[in-house]
């Protein structure tokens, strides 16, 4: 049933993509973003294929749109389409400048971490890390660093989280205490 839905929403997205080839890619990558400007968990199923048919487009008529890309795999992550994200993502970082944008590791280390590939999650948000600190990233690395054994690197990881965010809840990385 599900795979059955997933290819109507497919059909669906493809004759958008059809019917909206008139456009730019940058219409269609702006259409496709102003659709998905509210919460995601408000979002009808039926908007996410559309914008998934209009990145899909501006990526046909720029194949180097790296922010096209970017923006699909966000829907794919949330849509726990993990591979799919993931071939979108390293199409974007094939793309853009790696250095300015560690959000496309941030983004990839999180799709890592829920498919189980610590290590690749634990790489991807080292880089992320490097330019910016944030206390969410590092308690992710931490419980990828953790499910790899490393449990004295993940607890340096849970304490620098929490010194910089309180709130952190301590059953997180209990084994740290």
């Amino acid at each position: 049933m599900k795979k059955l839905l997933l290819i109507l929403l497919f059909s669906v997205a493809v004759f958008t993509c059809n019917a909206q080839s008139s456009q730019s890619a940058d219409e269609l990558f702006t259409s496709a973003n102003n659709r998905l400007k509210n919460k995601w968990e408000h979002i009808d199923s039926t908007e996410f294929v559309k914008s998934i048919g209009e990145y899909t487009e501006a990526i046909k008529q720029n194949p180097e749109f790296w922010q096209a890309y970017r923006n699909r795999a966000r829907i794919y992550y949330h849509l726990k389409q993990y591979e799919n994200a993931l071939t979108d993502l390293s199409k974007a970082l094939q793309y853009a400048d790696r250095s300015s944008l560690p959000e496309l590791f941030e983004i990839r280390g999180n799709v890592f971490y829920d498919m189980g590939h610590f290590m690749d999650a634990v790489n991807d948000l080292s880089v992320t890390l490097e330019n910016t600190k944030q206390a969410d990233l590092l308690l992710i690395r931490a419980k990828a660093k953790y499910k790899l054994g490393k449990t004295e690197l993940a607890c340096e990881d849970f304490s620098s989280a929490r010194q910089m965010d309180k709130s952190l809840n301590e059953k997180e990385l209990a084994i740290c205490d």
